[in-house]
């Protein structure tokens, strides 16, 4: 558990970081998509990591988050395919 504000921000610096390779595992270009790609999902699928196991807590508590727009755009930023989504292609094929 971190110990101070330091720690605390190292904490959130490395799980911000793995969210490319999440979006990468799960072939979803936005955070806000994979909260709606875990609707396909059951929980035990989506424990692989701490963004897939808050984007299907979220899904299924049906919260919607003020900040994912925001987390989103920062990512677009970094992590711009230009491509739509696997997810998105398919996701009305595989409901």
């Amino acid at each position: 558990m971190p110990r101070d504000a330091c720690d605390m921000r190292m904490c959130l610096y490395n799980h911000a970081g793995r969210i490319t390779c999440t979006l990468d595992e799960w072939l979803c270009v936005s955070f806000i998509e994979l909260i709606e790609e875990m609707e396909l999902w059951k929980w035990v699928d989506a424990t692989g990591d701490f963004w897939s196991r808050l984007a299907k807590a979220l899904q299924q508590s049906n919260i919607t988050v003020t900040w994912a727009e925001q987390l989103d755009s920062r990512l677009a930023s970094v992590h711009t395919s230009g491509k739509l989504s696997w997810a998105a292609a398919t996701s009305s094929i595989r409901e």
